[in-house]
């Protein structure tokens, strides 16, 4: 083989590897739009989230007690609680911060209720 094709062929390679690499995004990647909370049913921002701009007393199905994850992108605190009507334990995020795995955390995956504008102190 040529030297001239084997520099075709390498530059073509390196070509579809970067493609390849760029058309996959990490999992911390995902968005929220900006002044939402955003709570999905799998660790690592993964599946469909639910969108709130307001505090919700109860999570709809499949994210009530299936709270995985969740990214704050509010400029106020929030607050994930197990029980619905924020009843029982909670988990806080603050302004701009997201979480990627909940189970760590005292709601663990069970939260039920989320309420914008608490503090985190």
């Amino acid at each position: 083989m040529s030297q001239r094709i084997k520099v075709m062929v390498a530059g073509a390679a390196i070509a579809t590897l970067g493609t390849t690499f760029l058309a996959v995004s990490p999992a911390y990647a995902v968005s929220c739009p900006s002044g939402q909370y955003c709570i999905y049913p799998q660790l690592n921002f993964g599946g469909t989230p639910v969108h709130y701009t307001a505090s919700t007393s109860q999570l709809p199905e499949p994210w009530n007690d299936d709270t995985f994850s969740a990214i704050n992108n509010t400029s106020r605190g929030l607050r994930i609680y197990r029980g619905s009507n924020y009843g029982g334990s909670h988990t806080c995020i603050q302004p701009h911060q997201s979480i990627a795995d909940l189970t760590f955390f005292s709601v663990g995956r069970w939260g039920s209720s989320a309420k914008l504008g608490s503090s985190c102190g």
